[in-house]
């Protein structure tokens, strides 16, 4: 397999040393890497395939090209050409996908070529193949979720540790799980984009992830902590979709969840997907 990887940031660079480390087990040849500069990675691992220039990588005869700049433009520009052009496309890009993956899952369905997004939510956690091929013989009703580490992370530390807001999120910062601006972690952006594609995906229904009330963790100060200790519950940031009589309602905010929940149970970065079917039930991805 022939590859072309747009972007070298943290989640590139992972996906380079996965390829160099398993040679002996996948024959994937990296056939290009698009930077924005050249110079500042020359140092750096297959530094002969870099460029500058998109056109480098489409004159390459790649079967794939995957996507990790993040952002909506130019990666959705950059992907539609690749399944114009019958080029199978992997992405991480949640962003993007939630603004314009049902136009690109269906572009590719058009030219015949493949778009992979599993990497879109949970990180490493496989939900969306078992969604869409594992449990397509139930009816999804339902999705709870923690979505994002980071704001998981910040809740955990003021539970545990009594930190306040503030001083957990400079850990996050400080470890590297919250960015210099985190507002779309801690507003619940993130989440709300992460579960716009789960529930379009489960619900076999476009849902936008703008449509859900979405609320953030910056006004949990200590004394909501420990309300909730004495409650017999912890603080998570939740996101929950349903569907009932054909129409979708959901949310991302703050929820008092009981210590006998499953979802209390996730603490730090760790992310977790419950699913609802008809047939099997509750099913948990952590």
């Amino acid at each position: 397999m022939k590859i072309g990887i747009l972007g070298y940031g943290t989640v590139a660079s992972g996906l380079v040393d996965i390829i160099d480390n398993n040679k002996d087990k996948r024959d994937i040849s990296i056939e290009g890497i698009l930077v924005r500069d050249v110079k500042k990675h020359e140092h750096r691992k297959h530094a002969d395939v870099l460029t500058d220039n998109i056109e480098d990588i489409f004159k390459k005869d790649v079967d794939v090209i995957v996507e990790l700049l993040g952002g909506l433009h130019p990666s959705y520009e950059y992907l539609k050409r690749a399944i114009e052009n019958k080029i199978n496309v992997v992405t991480a890009n949640k962003d993007m996908l939630a603004e314009f993956g049902g136009e690109l899952v269906s572009l590719a369905k058009e030219n015949g070529v493949c778009i992979k997004f599993e990497a879109s939510v949970g990180g490493g956690i496989p939900v969306l193949k078992p969604l869409i091929e594992s449990l397509e013989g139930n009816e999804i009703d339902s999705i709870s979720a923690i979505l994002n580490g980071t704001t998981n992370f910040i809740l955990s530390k003021m539970y545990d540790e009594n930190l306040s807001y503030d001083e957990a999120l400079k850990q996050a910062q400080d470890l590297g799980f919250a960015e210099a601006n985190p507002e779309a972690d801690v507003m619940g952006y993130d989440a709300g984009r992460k579960l716009s594609i789960l529930s379009t995906l489960s619900f076999n229904k476009r849902i936008y992830w703008k449509d859900f009330y979405l609320e953030g963790i910056n006004k949990i100060e200590p004394k909501d902590i420990e309300y909730a200790k004495q409650l017999g519950c912890k603080i998570k940031l939740v996101g929950r979709s349903k569907i009932n009589n054909g129409k979708v309602n959901g949310y991302v905010r703050p929820v008092l969840v009981g210590n006998d929940d499953i979802i209390s149970k996730i603490d730090n970065e760790f992310n977790i997907i419950v699913v609802n079917g008809d047939f099997l039930g509750e099913v948990s991805f952590v």
